[in-house]
């Protein structure tokens, strides 16, 4: 009985020790689930508040210059200021981030545009840019402080707001429409505007990188990468703010106050959070513009001719500017090529692509394939605007978009269509036509005069054989780059000597050499007929055998591509001999 008596008093005492160690780990919990977090929320998730003198009418300059640091950690943001992964938003930074290569005046030169075309509709699934961020490097707050976000000054509204064939800046487009204008007018590469991505009338300031660029003890990777950590903490710390006042928090500076009154008008509930998914920022093209001006004085009268002939608004040729600020080689990171930016699958339809040309980079040539393309956008559609914006976006979204709204104006279109392929790029991509007619049109008001590159006259052959271009220039007396410069739709390949270029292409020419061509391309020719071969033997020379055919050794050399004196044993050697007739271009 007693050993049954302890026993009941020990299982009572071990269900006593088990609630209270119950209790006890209970409070723990309660403790850290709801004090603690509690505490934390005061120090990391809000701001703090600081105060600034300001005069009766504050400026946005108190905004932007005062703007509260983020909160310091271990490499960490809190969870409500993670980067936004939505569609639209990495489609917008994309767009930036293909503006990353070093501006080059050279047209040459391989860079990746500065334009919004994506032309997502045409992109197969297995060549698409992939929608998840690209992670950003923090830098150090003391480094973002040296980078202050300031006042956004535009430029007075433009006077002239309508340009024929429909072109008119309505009501509706005035806001886009100023905001690219001061992209393309006002602000050079080394600004950022930092703004709404879908209300671009609400633009929170301007980031300075000049001195950056200025620096030549940093490479441009680390260039890039300070510009891009600086954006993203300045537009981390709107978004905070926009999230604060989402959160029931009024504005305490004047400087919040300024940008709590952007959202005065807007009824919507969830204004301030949907406004910090939407904080973005443009590089300013200002000096591309300019740059693109210049290089276009050499075809747009060209091309205005070319848009004229197949019927279309020479207006439409402003478009360029859009797609690569005309650079000739602008290649997109889905693979649009040249000025006019076309996909290798739609481009095939107008052009040719292969392993000698791509004429996607002739300017005049893509010219013509750009004009028919708009001109069958406008069949399905019967409005310039929207066949513009048909040309980035897919003429059948645009289709879509009258059947589903009822409407063919492009300004409703543009506000309330909502498609997944409808994003920023394709939002914008009339707005930003517009303003580039502004600006090209008007550009005297807006750069002074400037220095156009004049247009080149030319003339063009139908190659009568199979030729190789370097000799062709070499047997001309031409320099090849002068060919290369007259002819950009060929590549480097094509100018290689050992390369062929097949009959019946066209080759530009200097203007009034096309005799002088033709009649090398003979001479070219006649010396393939009539060329005799020879194995070079053991110790013979490339004297030896000049002088054995009685040639001269120079011929010999240019003949076989030889840069030296040097042969082997074994090596074939053509051995030309002079034209005997004369084969003119016919069509």
């Amino acid at each position: 009985m007693v050993g049954i008596k302890n026993r009941q008093v020990g299982m009572e005492k071990s269900i006593v020790t088990t609630f209270l160690v119950g209790c006890i780990t209970l409070g723990f919990f309660c403790l850290f689930s709801v004090y603690l977090p509690t505490q934390l929320k005061r120090s990391q998730g809000t701001l703090p508040v600081t105060t600034i003198s300001v005069n009766a009418s504050p400026t946005l300059t108190d905004v932007i210059n005062q703007l509260s640091p983020l909160p310091q950690g271990p490499e960490k943001l809190p969870a409500a200021m993670a980067f936004p992964t939505n569609e639209e938003s990495n489609a917008d930074e994309e767009m930036n981030s293909m503006m990353m290569e070093d501006f080059d005046d050279n047209a040459g030169e391989e860079i990746y545009y500065a334009g919004s075309k994506t032309h997502r509709s045409k992109i197969s699934k297995s060549k698409r840019v992939s929608k998840k961020a690209r992670p950003v490097k923090a830098v150090p707050p003391e480094v973002a402080n040296q980078y202050p976000l300031r006042i956004y000054e535009p430029l007075e509204e433009a006077l002239s707001r309508r340009y024929g064939h429909g072109f008119v800046v309505t009501e509706s487009l005035r806001a886009p429409f100023e905001f690219w204008r001061n992209v393309y007018a006002r602000y050079d590469f080394n600004r950022s505007v930092l703004h709404d991505n879908r209300y671009l009338d609400i633009v929170y300031g301007v980031l300075d990188f000049s001195k950056l660029d200025e620096n030549l003890t940093l490479s441009k990777e680390e260039k890039r990468a300070i510009r891009q950590g600086v954006e993203e903490r300045k537009k981390q710390e709107l978004r905070t703010m926009l999230l604060r006042f989402d959160n029931g928090e009024s504005p305490k500076t004047a400087g919040e106050h300024i940008v709590y009154r952007f959202f005065e008008k807007s009824s919507d509930p969830n204004k301030f959070r949907k406004a910090a998914e939407r904080v973005r920022s443009q590089w300013g093209q200002r000096d591309r513009f300019m740059a693109g001006l210049t290089r276009s004085g050499r075809y747009m009268p060209l091309m205005e001719e070319i848009f004229i002939r197949e019927g279309v608004p020479k207006e439409m040729t402003r478009l360029v500017f859009v797609e690569s600020m005309f650079t000739l080689n602008a290649i997109s990171k889905v693979a649009a090529g040249g000025p006019w930016q076309f996909m290798p699958g739609t481009a095939r339809g107008y052009m040719t692509m292969n392993e000698y040309v791509d004429e996607r980079r002739d300017p005049l040539i893509a010219a013509q394939a750009a004009a028919r393309l708009l001109l069958k956008n406008y069949s399905h559609v019967g409005s310039w605007p929207l066949a513009v914006n048909g040309y980035n976006t897919g003429i059948l979204r645009m289709v879509k978009a009258m059947q589903r709204l009822g409407t063919r104006d492009i300004g409703t279109i543009i506000h309330r269509f909502e498609d997944s392929g409808y994003q920023f790029a394709s939002r914008n991509f009339y707005p930003e036509f517009l303003a580039a007619l502004e600006v090209a049109d008007h550009y005297r008001g807006y750069f002074g005069n400037l220095e156009m590159q004049e247009p080149i006259p030319f003339d063009e052959i139908i190659l009568p054989y199979n030729t190789s271009l370097p000799k062709l220039a070499d047997t001309t007396g031409t320099d090849v780059n002068v060919l290369k410069d007259l002819n950009p739709a060929y590549n480097e390949r094509s100018f290689l000597s050992q390369t062929v270029v097949p009959r019946g292409y066209i080759v530009r020419v200097p203007h009034q050499q096309k005799v002088a061509f033709l009649t090398a391309l003979n001479t070219i020719q006649a010396e393939e007929r009539s060329a005799k071969w020879h194995m070079v033997g053991k110790g013979e020379s490339l004297k030896n055998i000049a002088n054995r055919y009685q040639i001269p050794i120079t011929l010999l050399k240019a003949a076989n591509g030889l840069l030296s004196h040097q042969i082997k044993q074994g090596q074939i050697l053509k051995i030309p001999s002079a034209p005997t007739e004369v084969v003119l271009e016919t069509r």
